[in-house]
């Protein structure tokens, strides 16, 4: 073989890994990114929500709307790909609503009502801040998608 043929054949090996680098390497650190970014983003939401849930809102305010306890859960039920966990979040948000409707009528047999609800609004909050927890776990220890398109 001739030095010619053994230079053509070894530019030729150099193009085939330059083009395997640019089109397999790059999109598995692409998702790497990706996936790096999106933990990120859920512990910073599930952080955020973890303490909505667990001060009933009133960590930031002393008035408590549903609708901003909502406006905080949004990044967390938008990032969770549990719908179920999703679900949990709204359903205790609007418990939180109705348990601070019963505080404020001060009956005394709807404050009862409000301190049952409370209890099972506590333990309700530590499932849900349980679960979230398990969800940004349960990402760490997944492996890259091997779906890279």
């Amino acid at each position: 073989m001739g030095w010619i043929e053994l230079l053509g054949a070894a530019s030729v090996g150099a193009i085939v890994v330059k083009v395997l680098d640019i089109v397999w390497l790059n999109r598995l650190q692409y998702e790497q990114q990706r996936r790096t970014w999106l933990r990120d983003q859920r512990y910073k939401a599930y952080g955020e929500i973890s303490k909505e849930l667990i001060t009933f809102g009133l960590h930031l305010r002393n008035q408590i709307s549903p609708f901003e306890s909502f406006g905080i859960a949004t990044n967390a039920m938008l990032l969770t790909e549990n719908a179920e966990l999703s679900q949990q979040i709204g359903d205790f948000i609007v418990k939180v609503d109705r348990m601070n409707g019963l505080v404020e009528s001060g009956s005394e047999t709807q404050m009862l009502e409000a301190n049952m609800l409370y209890g099972e609004l506590m333990r309700e909050a530590r499932i849900i801040i349980r679960e979230l927890g398990n969800d940004l776990r349960s990402e760490e220890t997944q492996p890259v998608r091997r779906h890279l398109s």
